[in-house]
């Protein structure tokens, strides 16, 4: 259960980043 939510928050974390970078 832990495993997965930490895999969700990764995932999260690594489509937030792209989102910053993205931006000009």
């Amino acid at each position: 259960m832990f495993e997965a939510i930490e895999d969700l928050k990764q995932e999260l974390n690594a489509v937030i980043l792209a989102h910053y970078y993205q931006e000009p």
